[in-house]
């Protein structure tokens, strides 16, 4: 069986808040994803239906999204391999 927290979710999460405000590489990557989202939706949303409308290229209008997923995933593996987030901002 599973034990309680003994403290408030609230506390928990001010808890997580004063962290990653403490830590610079935590602060820069979670900084860097919000950026990332707000920018980077419209481009998500849009981008199958670009080279439709520009190129008439229907039968390739989903090549950029495997490229995208292709080097999302190597980035992802990467980091995972890493031992510590040290060396990030480099």
């Amino acid at each position: 069986m599973m034990e309680r927290a003994t403290t408030t979710m609230v506390a928990q999460l001010r808890e997580g808040w004063t962290y990653v405000a403490n830590s610079a590489p935590i602060r820069t990557i979670l900084l860097l994803f919000a950026l990332l989202s707000l920018m980077g939706w419209p481009f998500m949303v849009l981008m199958p239906s670009l080279p439709r409308r520009c190129c008439m290229a229907a039968a390739h209008a989903r090549l950029p999204d495997g490229r995208r997923g292709r080097g999302s995933l190597v980035s992802a593996l990467a980091l995972v391999l890493r031992k510590s987030v040290r060396g990030l901002t480099k």
